[in-house]
Order: structure tokens, then sequence, then C-alpha cells
């Protein structure tokens, strides 16, 4: 099936989330407690998104 390109653009708000994994789990860095919260804000608001 076809998602709507709404729902599949909403994937681009959670990348720097996913990049900021990788790089703990890769390359040993630590985030900051702003990429964290900057995280929770973006995953928040994905999830609002499609709810609606």
């Amino acid at each position: 099936g076809e998602l709507p390109p709404t729902k599949v653009a909403l994937t681009l708000y959670t990348l720097p989330l996913f990049c900021t994994f990788m790089g703990w789990l890769f390359l040993g860095e630590l985030p900051t407690m702003l990429a964290i919260l900057g995280g929770c804000v973006a995953v928040v608001g994905a999830l609002i998104a499609t709810q609606y």
C-alpha cells in the first residue's frame, strides 16, 4: 500500500534523534541535555501529527 506524503514526511522529524543515537552507539558521543530535549519534542510532535 501507499502512505500519504504527510505521514512519510514526519520521519524527517525523527532523523536527528536517530543520528544522535547512532553517534552515541558507534562513536561514543554523548548527547547534551538540549539534544535530548529536542529529540523528545520531535518525537512528541511526530506522534501528535500522526494522530490527526
